[in-house]
């Protein structure tokens, strides 16, 4: 599981000029779920929030994205 090794600090996906801003849009992708991974320890604080979509190209693979992209294409937060 590469996901699991991801860096701390990954830039969001590229846009079609190949800079890396947060102006990539997800719904040009087309992911029908993005994962939220959590951390926090001990009902503490929220020490960070990162999200994750399914490569399209790599079966069983995961591409990092931003807040603001998962915003952005509307996702909605399942709760269970």
């Amino acid at each position: 599981m590469k996901w699991a090794t991801f860096p701390k600090d990954v830039p969001p996906l590229p846009t079609d000029n190949g800079k890396n801003e947060d102006t990539a849009d997800l719904n040009d992708l087309n992911p029908s779920y993005v994962l939220q991974f959590v951390r926090q320890i001990s009902f503490a604080a929220v020490e960070c929030k990162r999200y994750f979509m399914p490569d399209e190209f790599d079966d069983g693979e995961f591409v990092e994205v931003s807040e603001e992209q998962v915003i952005k294409a509307g996702f909605e937060k399942l709760k269970w």
